[in-house]
């Protein structure tokens, strides 16, 4: 019985260790997945630094959240070692006890399972702190996560996923030959919007067409914010036919929409180029060929 209950403290202390070094390297694999390493390539220079910039920021916070988890589980892995470490001098002591007494004296093992479940509650009540505290890091690390994903002004998929879903279906075209074409949306004589009523106006339109963008889209189509007036969605799965089908819908939704500003009623419309993968495309004479289609 002696074994049993101390052999049971230092399991318990062991596996909570290997959950807190768990816990430090997941959440240093977040930070790489946020930072300011990742794939971040533009084809334009037009709003780069101000992109790369906003990456930036959004790496440290995320980097100094996933730091203050790692020193949280360090922490953790402490206690638990120094929990492990009182459960085994316990452990020693009770096998010593049990080789020089016989079992009617169990008043010292009775104190010695005390001491355990003592030690046990301590680490406890530290675990539970420490749980609340990771809690709170992690959401915090989750936002920074949302917020390096997605264009803080109209809400939309920024260059990061754009990037990332060009490469998932470059992949897959390559793989399974399953094609999938690229739209540009441009707004028509943006300049316009911010010369004559000023650039919050013009933030309005984007954030109005960036709505219109999600709402016409269909399931499987990822809507993302380019740079400066202009939007891309990649369409999986869909050949150029079908795609400007889909365009013509993109561009009637936007047309149809009027936005709201400071009593003025502002009417939008835009451009739209196409363009199908093609064998050995890359993802940028992709988007060069959508690019020239919506110049034409």
């Amino acid at each position: 019985m002696i074994t049993v209950f101390a052999s049971t403290g230092t399991m318990l202390a062991l596996n909570l260790l290997f959950v807190a070094i768990a816990l430090a390297v997941g959440f240093a694999a977040g930070v790489w997945f946020v930072g300011p390493g990742s794939p971040f390539g533009s084809s334009r220079s037009r709003g780069r630094r101000d992109r790369d910039h906003e990456m930036q920021l959004a790496a440290e916070r995320a980097m100094m959240a996933s730091q203050r988890i790692q020193d949280l589980a360090k922490t953790m892995a402490a206690d638990v070692g120094s929990h492990a470490d009182k459960v085994e001098g316990i452990n020693t002591d009770l096998l010593a006890f049990a080789a020089n007494h016989g079992e009617e004296d169990t008043e010292a093992v009775i104190s010695a399972i005390g001491q355990i479940i003592d030690a046990n509650n301590e680490l406890q009540q530290r675990l539970v702190v420490a749980e609340k505290q990771i809690e709170a890091q992690t959401a915090e690390l989750q936002s920074y996560e949302s917020e390096a994903r997605t264009d803080s002004l109209t809400g939309l998929a920024n260059r990061r996923v754009f990037d990332d879903e060009m490469q998932r279906q470059l992949a897959e075209w390559q793989r399974s030959r399953r094609p999938f074409s690229l739209m540009i949306v441009d707004i028509d004589h943006f300049k316009q919007f911010n010369d004559q009523h000023g650039h919050p106006a013009g933030d309005e339109v984007l954030r109005v067409v960036g709505s219109v963008l999600v709402k016409t889209a269909r399931q499987m189509d990822v809507p993302c914010r380019y740079g400066g007036e202009e939007f891309v969605v990649v369409l999986p799965a869909t050949e150029l036919r079908e795609a400007r089908t889909v365009a013509e819908r993109f561009r009637k939704a936007i047309e149809a929409k009027v936005v709201t500003f400071e009593g003025k009623m502002l009417s939008v419309t835009s451009s739209i180029g196409l363009a199908q993968v093609q064998e050995d495309d890359d993802q940028m004479a992709l988007i060069r060929r959508a690019d020239e289609a919506l110049y034409k």
